[in-house]
């Protein structure tokens, strides 16, 4: 599967190609599949509309050769071995009745076409605008869109950033106002081999749009949808969740001057991104396995799972180091690795497991040489699944792209104030309500959207600033955010029992399972 991960290749459990199939296709249609992988949509189409007229589309010569096998019976299949994007402009506009299948996910950096193209052809047939940092799935399902007829049908399994990724929302605007569309979201995670959480894109080009957004679960007939939440009108599912008056709350404590964005007290930056985690952040056992010298290496938060609490003090360093962690980021010059025999063997092995090769690396002359690395004064998790892992970087060590770097703005000085009351119900409230959510629960938080974060403003409360000193050794739990709360909302004056059941449904929206999620509301 290494091959398909690349390029953005997890095949579609039998479930759903029977659902979007059962409701996009109708016996008779021409169909298209222009990502047709191993051809499960192509089949399921000719066994159970033997009148259809189905065209698939498969980059993987592998994957072509096995459709092959399996249609070689079928009357009115045609596979072509092709990229879908390289062929576009050749197929029929306005021909296909419905047009199913599973588009790949990747990143448009990482991606072979070229995007500027695609945007520009994407503007002259819908005139949209379509974000660099769009996934091609985005490109797959607004170009197949393009190619239906009138009253035609797209099916497609598509990611669930569908519903709140800034990229999509030229999609989602479109959608709206040109196609009768539904997403239907999963109770589980139907890829659990990686954190991408999916959902089902159904639309039908009627030339008026609305937009629903559907629950569905599994039962022995298939899957069924359990419940409908009409014209879906926010760019954030879980906002859509909460009643008016909660969302009317929130918004009045963010409107006060009491209440600052997290982004007006600090700068929050990708860290740095070495290209090989393994190879360049070592546990210690390691380096004395290699016969490395320590000068070669720094400290490094190898992982946002390390901070347990508000403040990253050398006990912490101390905590990782005495458990093996990987906790020591090799930083070298040229010159270190032509001056040293084992730090060179050490270079050696790296380039024989072809690390050198890898994208970040390979941009790098040398390969092995670290970019600029900074030390900040403070961790901000990239992914966080029950807590948010923000902490004061009290020990003065580095870190790497899976925490982002935190830097003091305006002249504030104290960055462990900030990272202990940002445990509070309101500002986690605003953490979740970012909705960027992946498999099992995980939340992305990327450094444009924490403008999107609101905390205490800490200038506000420097009378009673000692009363949280204490805290911010402790560990991050449910307990430290309700002492945090009361005390805090005590000051400010405001009723914590607005907030923290808010807070409760809203982790319990993005953990649990969405029929356990609903019961909450």
């Amino acid at each position: 599967m290494r091959e398909g991960k690349q390029l953005g290749q997890y095949f579609t459990p039998d479930t759903i190609v029977k659902f979007i199939t059962d409701n996009s296709v109708i016996d008779g249609d021409k169909v298209l599949d222009p990502a047709s992988g191993e051809g499960a949509f192509m089949l399921h189409i000719k066994n159970k509309f033997p009148k259809c007229s189905v065209t698939g589309i498969e980059l993987d010569r592998k994957l072509y050769n096995k459709t092959l096998l399996k249609l070689q019976n079928q009357t009115h299949a045609n596979v072509m071995n092709a990229n879908f994007f390289d062929i576009f402009q050749s197929l029929p506009k306005n021909h296909f009745d419905s047009i199913v299948g599973n588009p790949p996910y990747i990143r448009f950096q990482r991606f072979k076409e070229n995007k500027e193209s695609l945007s520009a052809l994407i503007k002259q047939i819908f005139d949209i605008s379509i974000n660099g940092e769009a996934s091609s799935w985005v490109y797959f399902t607004l170009l197949s869109l393009s190619l239906l007829k009138k009253q035609g049908r797209l099916g497609f399994l598509v990611p669930r950033e569908i519903l709140f990724a800034k990229y999509a929302q030229p999609l989602r605007n479109l959608l709206k106002s040109r196609f009768r569309s539904k997403i239907l979201l999963f109770d589980d995670n139907r890829f659990p081999q990686t954190i991408q959480r999916t959902a089902i894109l159904l639309a039908a080009n009627t030339g008026d749009g609305s937009l629903d957004v559907c629950y569905t679960k599994e039962k022995r007939t298939g899957l069924n949808v359990v419940k409908v939440n009409k014209n879906y009108s926010s760019d954030n599912w879980i906002q859509d969740r909460l009643t008016d008056k909660e969302v009317d709350e929130i918004e009045k404590i963010k409107k006060s001057s009491t209440w600052v964005p997290l982004t007006d007290l600090v700068d929050i930056k990708v860290s740095l991104v070495t290209g090989c985690k393994n190879f360049f952040v070592l546990p210690i056992s390691e380096i004395k396995r290699y016969k490395l010298k320590m000068k070669y290496f720094m400290n490094c938060l190898s992982s946002p799972a390390l901070i347990i609490s508000p403040t990253f003090a050398v006990t912490d360093l101390e905590r990782i180091s005495n458990e093996n962690e990987r906790c020591m980021l090799l930083n070298v010059t040229n010159k270190d690795v032509r001056s040293d025999l084992n730090l060179a063997k050490y270079i050696r092995l790296g380039q024989k497991n072809k690390f050198n090769q890898r994208y970040k690396c390979r941009i790098r002359n040398p390969w092995f040489v670290l970019p600029g690395v900074k030390i900040p004064h403070a961790f901000l998790g990239h992914l966080m699944h029950r807590f948010p892992k923000f902490a004061a970087n009290e020990v003065g060590i580095a870190s790497i792209n899976n925490s982002h770097n935190v830097w003091l703005k305006n002249n504030y000085t104290d960055i462990n104030f900030i990272t202990t009351i940002f445990y509070n119900y309101l500002t986690l409230i605003t953490v979740e309500l970012l909705g960027k959510i992946y498999g099992g629960g995980n939340l992305e938080l990327n450094p444009l959207d924490c403008k999107g974060i609101y905390i205490p403003n800490p200038t506000e409360l420097s009378e009673v600033q000692a009363i949280f000193t204490r805290y911010s050794t402790e560990p991050i739990t449910d307990n430290l955010i309700r002492e945090v709360s009361n005390r805090l909302f005590r000051v400010m004056e405001l009723d914590v029992k607005k907030f923290e059941p808010i807070y409760r449904k809203l982790v319990m929206l993005r953990l649990k399972d969405n029929e356990t999620a609903r019961s909450a509301k």
